[in-house]
């Protein structure tokens, strides 16, 4: 039998979004000092309300709260946005402000590619890629990343913590996505 009244405030928000809770995976890998991101849920908000969230390159906090700043520098001559922003990452209670700079391309309704530029970033090379799509129940979302810190991450324990660190932002962002929240967190 399930104890509600030990896990009260999180019956409370299912029960108040349970509309919008629907299914999140979650994949992370590292292998040669890269992290490996696969990230697959399903909103009840519009296709085009996660593009609408995803491409408002001045606001990307809004997306996720540890994006601490974020604007679009410009745009290059092949359409590309050059992106910057300010994000936070905590490790247990170790916290880093990463630089990141990035080349975004917008190749076709419902599908955002980004490239990290190393030499303006706290990143050795980067790569992200957001496909949305309609479905049934609102939008589709598949995420797949890979990052590569200029930082050195000590073996085993450190990358367990960086990968549940990634994990955890993952999820805020799928809370959002899904309007289960304003990023207030």
């Amino acid at each position: 039998m399930i104890n509600y009244s030990r896990c009260a405030g999180v019956y409370i928000l299912l029960w108040f979004f349970s509309s919008q809770v629907l299914a999140t995976e979650i994949a992370i890998d590292h292998d040669a000092g890269r992290y490996q991101v696969q990230f697959t849920m399903e909103t009840t908000l519009s296709a085009q309300e996660v593009y609408a969230k995803l491409t408002d390159f001045n606001h990307l906090n809004r997306v996720n709260p540890s994006i601490l700043e974020s604007k679009l520098l410009g745009v290059e001559p092949d359409g590309a946005r050059r992106v910057y922003s300010m994000v936070r990452g905590c490790v247990f209670m170790f916290c880093e402000n990463m630089r990141r700079v990035e080349l975004v391309y917008e190749q076709a309704q419902g599908l955002i590619v980004s490239k990290i530029l190393p030499e303006l970033s706290d990143f050795k090379s980067g790569w992200s890629r957001w496909r949305i799509h309609s479905s049934e129940s609102g939008a589709h979302i598949v995420y797949r990343a890979e990052l590569e810190p200029s930082f050195r991450v000590p073996a085993m324990l450190g990358t367990w913590l960086v990968k549940k660190s990634i994990k955890k932002e993952l999820e805020v962002t799928a809370a959002i996505l899904r309007g289960e929240t304003n990023g207030a967190f």
